[in-house]
């Protein structure tokens, strides 16, 4: 029911276009969870993308106004039926960035932890 978060940082689900940019290259992904130090997202199958790799990434988040650009690099991967899903540890973080990410964050996690409360409630 609950689950004991081991993260430095909260991480909550969205789903949300992400777009990866580097060597020339743009790749468009779905976003599947972020926190204030990264992000998961899927990319298409067949795709390679090392751990190590430096990646430049655009998005937009629900609520927020403006979109984010972040470099970062990835820590991991894994394949799944649909894909790939690669795991991105954020390069530092500018501070204002770092709040607006901490913010949807801390506000999303709160209204999940509101309905999880209330479903219990109702059952």
């Amino acid at each position: 029911m609950f689950q004991v978060e081991r993260r430095k940082y909260l991480r909550v689900r969205v789903d949300t276009f992400v777009s990866e940019s580097g060597e020339g290259m743009n790749y468009l992904g779905r976003t599947l969870d972020i926190g204030e130090g990264g992000l998961r997202y899927m990319v298409p199958a067949g795709r390679k993308i090392p751990a190590g790799k430096k990646v430049k990434l655009r998005f937009s988040l629900p609520e927020c106004e403006t979109d984010f650009e972040l470099d970062g690099t990835v820590v991991g991967t894994d394949d799944v039926f649909a894909g790939k899903i690669a795991c991105v540890k954020f390069n530092p973080v500018r501070e204002r960035q770092a709040r607006r990410l901490r913010d949807f964050v801390v506000d999303r996690k709160r209204k999940e932890i509101l309905q999880q409360l209330e479903d219990l409630h109702l059952s």
